[in-house]
């Protein structure tokens, strides 16, 4: 079964404006340990202003951290997903071997039914085992989508404080992207954030 990508979840976050103070920078530094001022030492400032924003989607995908907890989620997704589409091929085919045998007269009525009964105790079983399965790696992926959206944020608070923005704006691309439909390409601060991103990733490991 493939899974949805990373993106599943944080609709939510596009529609949002952070609003970053200069004012409160100080006040911010002592929590920034996921992403610590000294790695934005490399990243290529974009000129002060009162406004800027970044595209989520180009963030997520170009994130190191991103891409590696949502490969080891597909990995994991992707095992367990054919665990248990194996069982349920083992369910329809002893489902059918019974009703061949039953056709052909190679088991007694009582037997028959017995066994019927066994096979559908079994799939309901295995009804209740995949939806359980389901649940627990769609958490797993808000898990994910959490973190990730939680480094941003974080990062974005230190970004910030060097460089001094009163609003930051965040889209998503498609065809007229919302809200930030048309903008100074000088505003755009997204490589910025994966640059900062993937050096603050880089040095925790």
């Amino acid at each position: 079964m493939k899974m949805n990508m990373l993106h599943t979840g944080i609709l939510s976050l596009a529609a949002s404006v952070l609003m970053l103070s200069a004012c409160t920078a100080s006040n911010n530094t002592e929590n920034n340990a996921s992403a610590p001022a000294d790695s934005l030492a490399t990243v290529t400032p974009v000129p002060a202003g009162d406004i800027a924003y970044f595209n989520l989607d180009e963030v997520v995908s170009g994130y190191d951290r991103a891409s590696d907890l949502m490969s080891e989620f597909e990995n994991e997704a992707n095992k367990e997903i054919s665990n248990l589409e194996r069982k349920g091929k083992q369910i329809q085919s002893d489902y059918q071997k019974l009703v061949e045998n039953s056709q052909k007269g190679l088991i007694l009525q009582s037997s028959a039914e017995k066994q019927a009964q066994d096979i559908q105790a079994r799939q309901e079983k295995f009804n209740q085992e995949y939806a359980k399965k389901q649940d627990e790696l769609a958490q797993k992926q808000q898990v994910i989508n959490n973190n990730v959206m939680n480094d941003i944020a974080e990062f974005l608070k230190t970004y910030n404080e060097t460089r001094g923005f009163r609003l930051i704006l965040t889209n998503q691309t498609g065809l007229l992207s919302i809200p930030v439909a048309l903008a100074d390409p000088g505003m755009n601060i997204t490589q910025d954030i994966i640059d900062g991103l993937n050096q603050a990733y880089a040095a925790s490991k």
